[in-house]
């Protein structure tokens, strides 16, 4: 009975996400068009407002993407780190 009620409660858990439209390779794509046009308009215009929308696109673009290798996280948190847009 006890594995009959968790196997109940398990299908119910992924049903309700499927409900909810969470999509983790949509959420990632999502987040990597996101990231894409805010790095290209920090590019041509680093302005502070760009370079925050920046910064905060990467935050996203790291919680979303779930399948980067760690040297690709590494890589993106370097950069999060090296970027201050208060020097702009």
């Amino acid at each position: 009975m006890k594995k009959l009620l968790i196997i109940v409660l398990l299908a119910l858990s992924f049903s309700s996400c499927k409900k909810l439209g969470v999509d983790p390779v949509k959420s990632c794509e999502d987040a990597t068009e996101d990231f894409s046009t805010a790095l290209v308009s920090f590019a041509f215009a680093p302005t502070e407002k760009n370079c925050n929308a920046y910064l905060d696109a990467t935050k996203a673009y790291l919680k979303s993407c779930a399948n980067l290798t760690a040297a690709e996280k590494r890589e993106v948190e370097d950069e999060l780190d090296n970027t201050d847009c208060k020097d702009l």
